[in-house]
């Protein structure tokens, strides 16, 4: 049965790849590689499975980009999304995290960062389906 993917993201996302910690709320630390960001959230694999709901702590780091300088910065949010990618390699498991506790600044710093990483990709904005600076 075919049915039509309708996109419901409100903020367009780009890739990043880092490797990182979150701390979850009971003090449980787990390894992440970050895999995409947005203004709303983070996708990333970990090696060992979250589950859905758990409130988490993260370090966030965007590389430099355009005239952007490298940021870091913590911020809160909760796992949205869970997934098993089958048990192998380094990586086997995949989280959302939607952003729950961001300072606005930081918020808007990875929208830029979105921005200035599909202006440099060469395919536009309109590749995102924003404009500049909607977020």
């Amino acid at each position: 049965m075919d049915r039509d993917f309708v996109e419901r993201r409100r903020y367009p996302r780009a890739v990043i790849d880092y490797r990182g910690i979150l701390e979850t709320v009971s003090g449980e630390r787990v390894n992440l590689r970050a895999r995409n960001i947005s203004g709303s959230g983070m996708y990333f694999d970990t090696a060992k499975q979250l589950t859905e709901f758990t409130e988490v702590s993260l370090q966030v780091m965007l590389p430099p980009v355009g005239d952007a300088p490298e940021l870091s910065f913590r911020c809160g949010g909760v796992v949205a999304r869970v997934e098993d990618h089958g048990g192998e390699g380094e990586w086997p498991f995949g989280a959302a995290v939607h952003f729950n506790e961001i300072d606005e600044e930081h918020r808007l710093a990875i929208c830029a960062y979105v921005d200035a990483v599909f202006a440099e990709s060469g395919k536009g904005l309109e590749a995102r389906g924003g404009r500049v600076g909607e977020c």
